[in-house]
């Protein structure tokens, strides 16, 4: 199954040794007052309970609003009647029935939690570590109320982001007959318009398969959020009530483990086997505006790992997916300390294709397909001397490579520089995760990243683990592979912040050669601020990004933070354009044509080629160049327009600054070169000593 099971006897008997032996791990950590601490562990089940509760009930109100605002829509278009009526119904369930549902909750955890400072202690249910999440949604942690209201709000908003799933013609439907919505609702616009033609052959099946689906959906929920409930909550029981059983831990992690690869992969079985067998009947029709609007779920389907929805089995994949990653979001927000509980007898209840889900807010939306698109920068440096070549007419269709379906790893250059003397790589990766969590892309512990840096005791490469999969802050694929990273196979230059701001041309210590190892001694004497320093650069490419050149350990410089906790194929989205590649093998002047080499190694499917030379009688730009065409690398990645060629956009800045960098040869191999060019500037007429 797509869940990362972790728990093997050695790792088991390790941690119950730990807990029995009086000196607890952070993990295990529990009140010191055996009164309070049974008293927490009531709270932590009441805030489960309620909010499971809470979060099924707001899926069901919001069924029983749509569901029939859908069937009237579909099977007695134009009944005025049928349509007030669902209109009343929807009005009842945002009014009375969610003042219940908020009030029922805030009374189970008012009267179950009575102590807010054993809410939000580390040792109790931690909530402290929410702090900034509800103080940003408008519910500071100051009273108990405050703690049910921060939860209700996540879990609410949650709840409706899964539903515009389930049914994605929700938040249109309630547009489109004034239906209110509660204030800064979640509901995702994912369009849809009108009804079929054919109520009865037609408009009832699809009704009858959207009911399903919705019902289908929200049972899984029910089961899921219960199921890890328990789990949590026996871990949590222990920890509190027991601190020094190593049978109850035990039994909590027997218990857990059933709960991981029994009956969870059992409930997700049941939701898409549900929708396959119900909707596969109407599903050819579904997917129009006009019916469930199936078809505007494709990016994120995608998100989560499902390609394209051909069938309805792809359908019930992506409704199961979407939903698992959407409870695993809500769980902190009822048991802040549920992850940390689970690591520490072995488990996670993490499903590989979920990435780190943003914090809502009053407008979440569908999170965009990451479907790596170039952008940003250029490279040379060091080594043979192969010829720019670019295509003069176009003919490109470069093969298409698979993109990223799943969330990738976010890498990014630090907006802030940091001293040479932190001590160890470690405390570098102290550094990248406070970035990430104030630009609100780290994951719920806060520990997803670490930096780009090496020292005595590790290697940067070694550091990034088993992770695949590397995209820029702002969308564009960096790397695939940590191999990729190691061996010059890079898409765009790491030019961008965790804000998503370009650093144009930053030097960033590395202390790491091309290799992604300790580079000598260039790591400062192990980051103690002496000796010397490796910098890379943000300008460029293959080897340079991370070796350039030397650097000063007498001042602070800014640093690479990779994100290291998602394993999923990235790639550029090719690109239409004329072909501009680097040759594989060098040119030596008076040895044939530099056209005649370009031609030679010009990569499948290309037409006439010319080299990027400038002639003694007349400048490149203006014979070879056309400043309105797109230039792409053999990868798909697109470099620039001519214009940012003719600019020299390696060192410009804004719109004149080019896309990528010219580092990949014909045949496919990715380098850092140093160029023929035959001019320093290709708008001017070379002299005849450039030239050779």
């Amino acid at each position: 199954m797509p869940r990362t099971i972790r728990a093997s006897t050695l790792v088991a008997s390790f941690l119950v040794l730990a807990l029995a032996g009086g000196s607890r791990p952070a993990w295990g950590q529990s009140l010191p007052d055996p009164d309070a601490a049974k008293a927490a562990d009531k709270c932590q089940k009441a805030v489960l309970q309620g909010g499971a509760a809470f979060a099924a009930a707001t899926l069901k109100s919001l069924g029983a609003c749509f569901d029939g605002v859908f069937k009237c829509v579909q099977t007695k278009p134009g009944d005025d009647g049928c349509i007030q009526k669902a209109v009343a119904r929807c009005a009842k369930e945002n009014d009375a029935s969610r003042a219940k549902r908020l009030a029922k909750l805030a009374g189970v955890v008012t009267k179950k939690c009575t102590s807010l400072a054993d809410l939000l202690a580390t040792a109790g249910l931690d909530y402290t570590t929410l702090e900034s999440v509800c103080a940003g949604a408008g519910s500071p942690l100051g009273t108990v109320a405050a703690v049910a209201a921060c939860a209700s709000e996540q879990l609410e908003c949650r709840a409706e982001h899964m539903f515009s799933v389930a049914m994605p013609r929700a938040r249109t439907l309630a547009s489109a007959l004034a239906i209110a919505t509660r204030p800064g609702s979640c509901l995702d616009d994912l369009g849809g318009a009108g009804n079929v033609v054919d109520p009865k052959a037609v408009g009832k099946p699809l009704d009858k398969c959207q009911h399903l689906v919705k019902k289908a959906a929200a049972a899984f929920v029910t089961k899921k959020l219960k199921s890890l409930g328990k789990c949590t909550t026996a871990i949590f029981g222990c920890v509190q009530k027991k601190p020094n059983d190593a049978n109850c831990i035990a039994k909590a992690q027997a218990q857990c483990t059933k709960i991981l690869t029994v009956d969870i992969p059992a409930a997700e079985a049941k939701v898409q086997d549900a929708i396959t067998t119900g909707c596969a009947g109407i599903f050819a029709e579904a997917g129009a505006a006009n019916a469930i609007d199936v078809d505007a779920l494709a990016p994120t389907c995608q998100q989560y790992g499902v390609a394209a929805l051909a069938t309805a089995g792809d359908w019930g994949q992506c409704v199961m997916r979407q939903h698992e990653c959407t409870v695993e979001a809500m769980l902190p927000f009822m048991t802040p300390r549920y992850v940390a509980l689970l690591a520490g007898v072995g488990q996670s209840a993490a499903s590989a294709f979920c990435g780190p889900t943003p914090t809502p807010t009053a407008t979440v939306t569908v999170p965009p397909t990451l479907t790596a698109t170039a952008t940003p920068t250029l490279t040379v440096t060091s080594t043979p001397t192969p010829t720019v070549t670019v295509t003069p007419t176009l003919t490109l269709t470069p093969t298409p490579t698979a993109t990223a379906t799943q969330a990738p790893n976010i890498v990014f250059v630090s907006s802030q520089t940091f001293a040479t003397n932190l001590g160890s790589a470690a405390a570098y990766d102290v550094q990248c995760n406070a970035l990430a969590t104030t630009a609100g892309i780290n994951n719920m512990t806060n520990d997803a990243f670490v930096a780009w840096i090496s020292d005595s005791n590790s290697n940067a490469v070694t550091r990034l683990g088993s992770a695949r999969g590397f995209v820029r802050r702002d969308g564009p694929p960096f790397a695939d592979t940590v191999a990729n990273l190691t061996a010059n196979v890079l898409f765009n230059p790491l030019r961008v912040d965790e804000n998503g701001t370009e650093v144009v041309d930053a030097g960033v210590m590395t202390g790491t050669a091309p290799q992604g190892t300790l580079s000598g001694s260039g790591n400062c004497t192990n980051w103690t601020g002496t000796g010397t320093l490796l910098v890379g650069a943000t300008r460029f490419g293959p080897q340079t990004w991370t070796s350039f050149g030397g650097g000063n350990c007498g001042i602070s410089n800014r640093i690479y933070c990779f994100m290291k906790t998602q394993n999923t194929v990235v790639a550029p989205a090719p690109a239409s354009g004329k072909r501009i590649f680097l040759t594989t093998s060098t040119y030596s002047p008076g040895v044939g044509t530099p056209d005649a080499l370009c031609d030679t190694e010009k990569p499948a499917g290309t037409g006439s080629v010319v080299a990027l030379l400038a002639r003694s009688t007349a400048a490149a730009a203006s014979t070879l160049l056309t400043a309105g065409t797109t230039y792409v690398r053999p990868d798909g990645t697109v470099v620039g327009t001519g214009q940012q060629l003719i600019d020299n956009g390696v060192f410009a800045v804004g719109s004149k600054r080019l896309e990528s960098g010219i580092w990949q040869k014909g045949d496919g191999g990715y380098v850092s070169s140093i160029v023929w060019t035959g001019t320093t500037d290709i708008s001017a007429v070379p002299t005849l000593a450039d030239t050779c």
